[in-house]
């Protein structure tokens, strides 16, 4: 069974898309390539789509130039163009949806964050709100879709907002009752607009306490763990690294040794030779974050920190 195409409703959309452009008008090959150098393929397109044309002409939605001004009836295209105070009526008529429109949805949804008590939150967001202002799409909008800028906006939010440390699927779970949509695109976005004095997506997000792995704290070298139940746990720098998560700090009653050493990046404490050092190697992977903050409360002892000063 062959589909008949609604050729009016496909005018009437490709109207409001030139329209929400900023265009005034468009040409009958949108909609059937070849059109106006008589190498289409398909004869009753070509009729139907001037047909459909020509009567919402006659309804007051389009002015037709005509390939042959002289030419009567349903006569070859050259350009339709757009009767602009008609085109919300063409919209509604199909259930289209307009710029203007659109760009007050945006605005609306925009203001609920323009007075966040996160200052490049709200500094981002006004600076949209200005773009929209001055009919001209925000960043992260594509025509008629605002999904990316809604996503962005709400994960920011949450990120700035966020103070315990939490897997990053749990928090897209939070945020977008979805796992997985905050990896990918999302993060992407966060990191172009929020990331600056950052080296990474997963540096800043783990700032924020953010990760993509379940939160553990990574750490090697000379130390006696006593446990809350009495059991005693000796470690040495033979062990190589070790990680306990949440639950196994929990557990612990306190940690005992000479010194503790946090290590801000990965290679230095891989490569971290032992010798004339007893104590405890932490890493921190740039910010001590509220695990390694737990552990480091079991400890009694004194606490230094390895690391490096951006210029930024």
């Amino acid at each position: 069974m062959i589909q008949m195409i609604d050729y009016k409703r496909k005018l009437a959309e490709t109207a409001v898309k030139a329209n929400n452009s900023g265009k005034k008008s468009f040409k009958p090959d949108v909609l059937l390539k070849g059109y106006s150098t008589n190498d289409y393929k398909d004869d009753d397109a070509y009729h139907e789509i001037n047909k459909a044309a020509y009567q919402l002409e006659e309804c007051g939605y389009f002015k037709i130039q005509k390939v042959n001004p002289k030419a009567t009836g349903a006569a070859m295209i050259k350009r339709i163009d757009l009767i602009l105070d008609k085109v919300d009526e063409l919209a509604n008529m199909y259930g289209l949806t307009q710029k203007s429109n659109l760009f007050d949805e945006v605005k609306t949804f925009l203001k609920k964050y323009s007075e966040s008590e996160y200052e490049q939150l709200a500094n981002f967001v006004n600076e949209q709100i200005a773009m929209v202002q001055k009919g001209r799409y925000p960043k992260y909008m594509q025509k008629d879709d605002y999904s990316q800028l809604e996503m962005l906006v709400k994960a920011a939010n949450f990120m700035f907002g966020n103070q315990e440390d939490i897997y990053i699927r749990t928090a897209s779970q939070d945020i977008f009752h979805d796992s997985k949509k905050l990896e990918g695109k999302v993060e992407e976005h966060l990191f172009e607009v929020f990331g600056e004095g950052f080296g990474s997506k997963d540096e800043m997000l783990n700032f924020h306490h953010i990760f993509k792995v379940s939160p553990q704290v990574r750490f090697k070298g000379n130390a006696k763990i006593v446990l809350k139940d009495g059991r005693e746990w000796d470690i040495t720098f033979n062990d190589g690294d070790l990680g306990f998560g949440e639950t196994m700090i929990s557990k612990i009653d306190s940690i005992q040794t000479n010194n503790i050493l946090s290590i801000e990046n990965i290679t230095p404490f891989a490569d971290f030779r032992h010798h004339d050092f007893d104590g405890l190697l932490i890493f921190c992977s740039g910010f001590a974050n509220n695990l390694n903050i737990e552990f480091l409360k079991k400890t009694n002892c004194p606490i230094f920190h390895s690391g490096d000063l951006d210029a930024n």
